[in-house]
Order: structure tokens, then C-alpha cells, then sequence
């Protein structure tokens, strides 16, 4: 299935966006989150999402 992918390039929201398939992605705005709002997200999103739950999924921190 692949990994979810964390960034803060608007590029990758706008490709699933249009369609391309992707095991998830969990994006965050760099200047407005810090590295411990990363990992507490991050840390939730494992407690919670199963793999298949966020196939072509978008989280936004």
C-alpha cells in the first residue's frame, strides 16, 4: 500500500486533488506548526487510522 507521506508542499494536496492515488498524506503549513505539532498528530493518526482508512486521504494539521 505504500506510506503516508507528511509535508507542507501545497503541491502534493493539489495532485490528490486531481486524482492521483496515494496512501495518504498529512500536511501541515510550516511557518504555523512546529515539530511537536507534527508528532502529536502524527502520534494520533497512528492511534486511531488504520492503513486502509487513509488511502487517498488528505489530513490537514
Amino acid at each position: 500500500m505504500g506510506f503516508v507521506f507528511c509535508t507542507h508542499d501545497a503541491d502534493f494536496v493539489e495532485m490528490a486533488a486531481a486524482g492521483v492515488e496515494h496512501a495518504g498524506i498529512v500536511f501541515g503549513q510550516q511557518h504555523k506548526h512546529g515539530i511537536g505539532d507534527w508528532v502529536r498528530m502524527l502520534e494520533l493518526l497512528a492511534a486511531v487510522a488504520e492503513p486502509q482508512e487513509m488511502k487517498n486521504r488528505v489530513e490537514f494539521i
